[in-house]
């Protein structure tokens, strides 16, 4: 009798340790997936920001349409001064003149 109460006592102590080591191994596998998740938070914190100081720098940097038109025209005219003139553009400045 005493040594069946020892045998199931032994059987005992085995299945508490045995969940005890599945408990350990769940608690460090969720430490890793929080540890993961934190990281993780961590970055789209940091492109959080950076998309955030793209998107003020775009408001800073923003043209309004009617100064790129006056833009493009004097580039356009600029460019035109740096051709060389030819017979066809020679005779339609003429007849302006």
């Amino acid at each position: 009798m005493l040594k069946s109460k020892a045998s199931e006592l032994e059987e005992y102590v085995r299945r508490l340790g045995e969940t005890i080591n599945l408990i350990h191994s769940n608690v460090n596998e969720n430490k890793i997936k929080i540890k993961e998740i934190t990281d993780a938070l961590e970055q789209l914190k940091v492109e959080t920001q950076n998309n955030t100081h793209s998107i003020s720098n775009l408001k800073t940097s923003s043209v309004h349409r009617s100064d790129f038109d006056e833009f493009v025209i004097r580039l356009t005219d600029s460019l035109k001064n740096l051709l060389p003139s030819t017979a066809s553009s020679e005779n339609g400045e003429n007849e302006e003149e």
